[in-house]
């Protein structure tokens, strides 16, 4: 007997997650889906990391702990200020890049 390929699989959850600039972070999600933000301690060197984590672990209640393993982050990012010169640089690159797709196409 062969297994069933053709199941379909469940809806997959959005969760949006902003994030401002003065650090206050605001997340979106259906009302049945639980999220926990955790506070990570600074670190300046890979060993002070790895002590970062072990008490991130460790602070999480046991109910969320089994998520805190690299195969189960989702995405991640590096959070930097966004500048209103940063948006406008992207979209010149943007527009840049569009315009050369233009010419590209017009000459081949």
């Amino acid at each position: 007997m062969q297994p069933d390929h053709t199941r379909e699989r469940p809806p997959r959850e959005k969760v949006l997650i902003v994030a401002h600039s003065d650090g206050f972070l605001e997340v979106f999600g259906a009302k049945h889906v639980d999220v926990r933000i955790q506070r990570c301690l600074a670190a300046f060197s890979p060993e002070m990391e790895a002590v970062a984590e072990d008490c991130v672990e460790l602070s999480l209640p046991p109910a969320w702990r089994s998520l805190y393993f690299p195969g189960f982050c989702r995405r991640s990012a590096m959070l930097r200020p966004l500048l209103p010169t940063t948006m406008r640089d992207a979209q010149q690159i943007r527009d840049l890049l569009r315009n050369l797709n233009g010419i590209t196409g017009r000459v081949a």
